[in-house]
């Protein structure tokens, strides 16, 4: 029995070629598939009984759901703090009648697609730059890479995969909704698009699209600065055989930096 996972932000282990039989991964070996790295999901394919239970089954070591008596799993790739057993599918395919397993749904190989999507944590930017000082009452700049389709694709065209396995075709599209941006000083900025580069020429300007202004220093902080956190949120569809497009649950790239922020004093 083999089963398929997907986890967020997790790096899981599995044996080399256990998921061979199954499905062609995007990449060549387990070792490369189960580093999820900057991705924000990563595909786990662990062998019969779960991670930990063997074939008798037990308890599986991700956050997919947990495994029962003789390796079958209740259907759960989590994501974003949604659960992705919502496809109403599940996620273990038995093997039988002569080693042939069953036809996969349409919201297993979308499972699939959503992984091939390789969505990317983005990479985030800003005035100061970290490490650098800034100034209570001055213009913050905040911007994510926005070249890079994998980090950022906004409606409507947003970004697709077709995947076909066993005679089921499913295209996956997943869309850039907003970036919210928690400051660390207690205030959340939110941003329908990835923001605009900084331009040096425009000194002391606020940004035209996402931005932000410190009333107060990182001073007290840890290591004196305030950690800032970008979240890129993703909304998903899928259609499948049927020709109907179903939602999926949203999904949640987030990236983290500081900021400095000291404060001007004039003595008269």
């Amino acid at each position: 029995m083999y089963k398929l996972r997907i986890l967020r932000g997790a790096a899981v282990s599995c044996a080399a070629g256990t998921f061979a039989a199954l499905l062609l991964l995007p990449t060549a070996s387990a070792d490369d598939v189960n580093n999820c790295g900057d991705l924000i999901i990563c595909i786990e394919i662990p062998g019969a009984g779960g991670s930990n239970g063997g074939s008798g089954g037990g308890a599986s070591s991700g956050s997919g759901g947990t495994t029962s008596g003789g390796g079958t799993a209740e259907p759960g790739f989590t994501q974003g703090g949604s659960d992705f057993s919502a496809l109403g599918a599940s996620t273990t395919t038995p093997v039988g009648n002569g080693g042939n397993p069953p036809p996969p749904t349409d919201a297993e190989v979308a499972a699939r697609a959503v992984a091939e999507l390789r969505l990317r944590k983005p990479t985030v930017h800003m005035t100061p730059e970290a490490g650098k000082l800034g100034l209570v009452g001055l213009p913050v700049w905040l911007w994510i890479d926005a070249d890079d389709p994998h980090q950022w694709s906004p409606p409507p065209e947003g970004i697709s995969k077709k995947v076909t396995y066993r005679e089921v075709t499913v295209t996956a599209t997943a869309f850039s909704s907003y970036v919210t941006w928690s400051m660390g000083d207690g205030t959340t900025v939110t941003c329908t698009d990835p923001g605009t580069k900084y331009d040096p020429l425009r000194k002391g300007a606020s940004s035209e699209t996402c931005g932000h202004q410190y009333k107060s220093t990182s001073m007290g902080k840890p290591n004196d600065r305030f950690t800032v956190t970008a979240t890129v949120h993703w909304s998903a569809n899928y259609v499948g055989n049927d020709g109907v497009v179903h939602a999926l649950p949203d999904m949640l790239g987030t990236t983290s930096t500081n900021a400095r922020i000291g404060e001007l004093q004039i003595i008269n």
